[in-house]
């Protein structure tokens, strides 16, 4: 299920008065050439990484010596400052230069960057520059808008390919994989100038640094550390390339780690300086100068203004932030130092009240409900609140805030950058009979002043602490998979801040991982009153109600998530999977079409797409959106999955089979592939070239036995039944209660003239699956093929003693009575009994149960009853599998002979 928070509030963000350029100052030498247009640039953001994790910023218990060398070489800035301890309003706030109310993108998740904004690579573009991006984390995704000007914008979409990292609920490349993407961009140049944007994802929780890291330093340090490696790595890159010289790169970070300063394990909950002072460093042969150090504050809103004061360009209307370059040349008069940061997330998370803060290189002002006050040059680590002490520095401050943000830019786009359904995808919908007409419910606050939410008046988070620590303890709880306690730590939270929608959604994650699906259902259904514009617990709704086969009350929770947020394919996605299973074929590529529509570069959606239409019966349709996800992503393996087997389908085979090994190629873990082409093969009889498939498979598949089942029948029919053997066995030791695979494998033992074997293979199972009673009728037959029918009577008399009311078992027995060679085990009466036992129990007609029945009479001379019988089993036989017509005829002539020849 997706993750991530939901905001219910609109945020609040703050123009610096005055915060235009700074005068530069004559005599000192240039920063870099205002005319540059051939001036690549490189931006690099380590998410979640404080100032003081880096050897160059003081911290002497960890080795980053490649970012060390990068500032050695570079200008360090001592105090840059996060506007959001948040990623994606950061990494927005970096990319456009303004804060997070102007650009819309207020919290991960719900929000985005609308398309209104003009980012950094849209200028880059406007300059004839090439574009690309390498993101490591789902809450960057291209969904998100920052994808806006980049050639490429690698994401998510390519995990399939890469090297990633899963956890329960963190998805993320790893810092390996954006490196070699990042190199892999600059071994391509061809002389144009380009913007490439890198950003590593591995010091965020959970920490899981590999060796050598893990063991020489904490897991958040040895996450840091590993990330510097590959930093090293791209550097040494670009050194030893001819771009190196005419290169600016920016090394930052969207916002630190509370790492339990402040009671805040992680961070996005409160405004200190734990999680709101990042590195930023500067890097550029004869551009930047090495070695120096500016100590005045700065901030992430000012890195894109000085990216174009550098290139010689106009600023945006928007850009809030001011340029670097008069720092850079060692100039720091008149510098507009304030900066601004806000959270919303006590508020989204637990009902709790929305912060913001007001930041100078002396003085940080906390806006709360109870205010704080910290002086930063004899307090760093912000212990001591003075704003009971200094009312009057607390009131200016408060001001000064409230006039900065009344002096901002008008946002760009209207409603922020609140994710939402155009009136094209609306009259779809509802063309579809969905929505019902009117307007989803308005996002709270999105559309208001920022002043309108200026003070916040819920209780504060610093005064419940213990809800933030109940809920990172479920947190690390759920990301460890251990969802028991994860349900105690959630509950707790609710006992704590019962209007927490977050909290109510991840217990319902939690109940729902323990398939507690009723109790899921009701905290998802309380999160989604408290949060009635998130999608996400609609979507969960419609996930466990889909399982539950109530498909239209899950098709309401589903559409209902579409329209809260049209951007997110994953409910169109489920949604299709919900039409398909009704059959519904049509509406199901109609409302996947909506997803293709929404989110035109998810060739994976595509993908399901094409497959609906082809159960519509739009073959050709199918095939040609199948052909475009191909064409547009060359490495997705499900394309050339489905394509091929259209082909196949459709007597393409040539090319079909083809896609099928370029799918197994491209997503060697993936078993479909290899499952299809050996299927292909064993349709053909051509079980040799089926076997190596079977196996691949298997292999693939290890904790699914009848993998193995079907490798030792393709063996079996190769006519390698000794290989077939152990494959079997094996099988039978995953899961015993297999009826075919028993079969098979007793099968296979009589063909090799084990029959021994066979028999102690029976005695095993038995004592397996005691309850099994298919278990004990296929070892009765194997041990009558074997000449041992006294020992098959035996085996369906224990099974009658284990379950006494099985019918299949009384009609084995039966059968066994009334049929037996040997007199002194025949017994007439009981074999009738029995039989009468069986029909009586079996749901519905059975001819195979009347044909015992038949025999039964038979057995007691009682013919016209046998006749009867045996007429009864032709009317309901049917052609049903497992009973011959033929055979039928031939008792019915048998019996009407005895009858005929009878006294």
């Amino acid at each position: 299920m997706r993750s991530g928070l939901r905001i219910l509030a609109a945020a609040a963000a703050l123009l610096l008065a005055g915060c235009g350029d700074p005068p530069q100052e004559s005599g000192r030498p240039a920063a870099g050439d205002r005319g540059g247009a051939a001036l690549n640039v490189i931006l690099i953001s380590i998410d979640t990484t404080r100032a003081d994790a880096l050897g160059c910023y003081g911290n002497a218990s960890v080795r980053t010596p490649h970012i060390d060398r990068l500032a050695a070489e570079g200008t360090r800035f001592a105090q840059c400052i996060s506007n959001a301890p948040v990623t994606l309003p950061a990494h927005a706030s970096m990319l456009t230069g303004a804060y997070q109310f102007v650009h819309g993108a207020r919290s991960n998740g719900t929000f985005q960057v609308a398309p209104e904004n003009t980012t950094l690579a849209e200028l880059f573009k406007q300059h004839d520059y090439d574009t690309a991006a390498e993101v490591a984390a789902s809450v960057l995704g291209r969904l998100y808008g920052l994808d806006q000007g980049f050639d490429h914008y690698g994401d998510l979409l390519d995990a399939d390919r890469d090297d990633r990292v899963d956890t329960t609920y963190h998805v993320e490349r790893s810092a390996a994989t954006i490196t070699d993407r990042g190199i892999e961009f600059l071994r391509a140049r061809t002389g144009r100038p380009f913007f490439l944007f890198l950003h590593y994802f591995d010091p965020h929780e959970p920490y899981d640094p590999p060796e050598p890291y893990r063991s020489r330093y904490s897991p958040y340090l040895g996450e840091v550390a590993y990330v510097d490696e590959h930093i090293g790595r791209l550097m040494d890159a670009l050194r030893q390339s001819d771009l190196a010289d005419r290169t600016l790169v920016i090394l930052t970070s969207d916002h630190g780690e509370g790492l339990g300063q402040h009671d805040e394990p992680t961070h996005a909950y409160f405004l200190y300086d734990s999680t709101l002072h990042v590195p930023l460093i500067m890097w550029g042969p004869g551009r930047v100068p090495a070695g120096r150090v500016a100590e005045q504050q700065v901030r992430l809103v000012d890195l894109a203004s000085t990216v174009v004061d550098l290139l010689g360009w106009e600023p945006t209307a928007e850009m809030q932030g001011a340029s670097l370059v008069s720092l850079l040349e060692g100039g720091d008069a008149a510098w507009p130092e304030a900066g601004y940061a806000d959270t919303y997330y006590p508020a989204v998370v637990f009902g709790l009240a929305q912060l913001r803060c007001l930041r100078t290189n002396a003085w940080k002002y906390v806006h709360a409900p109870t205010p704080e006050l910290y002086d930063l040059r004899s307090d760093p680590g912000e212990l001591t609140n003075l704003a009971a002490a200094q009312p009057e520095r607390v009131a200016a401050m408060r001001a000064q805030l409230r006039t900065l943000i009344a002096s901002s830019p008008p946002r760009p786009a209207a409603g922020g950058g609140r994710i939402r359904m155009d009136d094209a995808q609306r009259r779809k919908l509802e063309a579809l009979g969905y929505l019902g007409g009117g307007e989803a419910e308005d996002v709270i606050g999105a559309d208001e002043d920022e002043l309108d939410n200026f003070d916040a008046t819920a209780p504060e988070l610093k005064d419940r602490i213990d809800v933030l620590r109940l809920n990172n303890d479920g947190a690390r709880q759920t990301s460890q998979g251990r969802w028991a306690e994860a349900v105690r730590s959630f509950q707790g939270v609710l006992e704590l801040a019962p209007e927490s929608g977050s909290a109510n959604i991840e217990l319902a994650n939690a109940y729902a991982q323990l398939q507690q699906l009723e109790l899921a259902l009701q905290h998802y259904r309380r999160a989604a009153e408290l949060q009635p514009n998130d999608a996400l617990p609609l979507y969960s709704i419609g996930e466990i109600l889909a399982f539950q086969e109530d498909y239209a009350a899950a098709e309401a929770a589903l559409v209902r998530a579409i329209e809260i947020d049209p951007a997110w394919t994953a409910p169109y996605a489920e949604l299709g999977r919900v039409l398909m299973r009704q059959k519904r074929y049509a509406d199901a590529a109609a409302i996947l079409e909506q997803a293709v529509g929404v989110a035109d570069y998810d060739q994976a959606i595509r993908v399901r797409f094409a497959r609906a239409l082809q159960a519509a019966g739009q073959t050709e349709a199918a095939e040609e959106q199948l052909r475009t996800a191909c064409a547009r992503d060359p490495e997705l393996a499900s394309a050339r999955l489905w394509l091929g087997l259209l082909l196949i389908q459709t007597q393409r085979d040539a090319e079909g089979i083809e896609l099928l090994r370029t799918a197994q190629r491209l997503a060697p873990r993936d078993v479909r592939p290899a499952d299809n082409l050996a299927r292909y093969h064993m349709l053909r009889e051509e079980f040799d070239e089926a076997v190596p498939y079977f196996r691949k498979a298997a292999e693939l598949a290890p904790r699914q036995p009848l993998r193995l089942h079907n490798l030792g029948t393709c063996l079996r029919q190769a006519g390698r039944a000794d290989e077939a053997l152990p494959e079997y066995v094996r099988a039978l030791e995953m899961n015993p209660g297999l009826p075919d695979t028993f079969r098979a494998l007793l099968e296979t033992y009589r063909e090799l003239d084990r029959g021994a074997e066979g028999a102690r293979a029976c005695e095993r199972v038995l004592e397996k699956q005691p309850e099994d009673d298919r278990i004990y009728v296929i070892a009765a037959d194997y041990l009558d093929a074997e000449g041992d029918p006294a020992a098959g009577l035996a085996a369906v008399r224990a099974g009658l003693a284990v379950r006494p009311d099985a019918p299949r078992l009384l009609a084995a027995c039966a059968w066994r009575l009334a049929t037996a060679e040997d007199a002194t085990r025949r017994a007439p009466q009981e074999a009738l009994a029995l039989a009468l036992r069986a029909v009586e129990l079996s749901p519905e007609a059975d001819p195979q149960v009347l044909r015992v029945l038949a025999y039964g009479y038979a057995a007691s001379e009682r013919w016209t009853e046998a006749i009867e019988t045996i007429e009864r089993a032709q009317a309901v036989a049917g052609g049903q599998a497992g009973i011959s017509v033929e055979a039928l005829e031939a008792d019915l002539a048998r019996f009407r002979s005895r009858a005929a020849s009878s006294p």
